[in-house]
């Protein structure tokens, strides 16, 4: 059984600035698509799916009564193999 999927989510990601030991931690809103495929053996399921992500946090910080900040491209394939089984 082949299906697409898409949505948004997010991620509770933290960062730290190294000099000054300073850490952010933020919410960040992603988007995703994907593609799977589930087969059905009897009982159990056996399915892949590959997904992109996109997500692109800003950290910022207080250095110095300086406002900096600094944002990430986190963008990246997640491809996960499953194993299931149906009662």
């Amino acid at each position: 059984m082949p299906y697409a999927e898409a949505g948004v989510g997010a991620w509770i990601t933290s960062a730290k600035n190294i000099p000054t030991n300073k850490s952010s931690t933020i919410v960040a809103f992603e988007t995703l698509a994907g593609l799977g495929v589930d087969f059905y053996l009897g009982p159990l399921l056996l399915g892949a799916e590959a997904k992109y992500i996109w997500v692109k946090p800003t950290y910022s910080w207080n250095l110095s009564s300086v406002r900096t900040s600094v944002t990430l491209q986190e963008n990246g394939v997640v491809v996960t193999l499953n194993l299931g089984y149906r009662f």
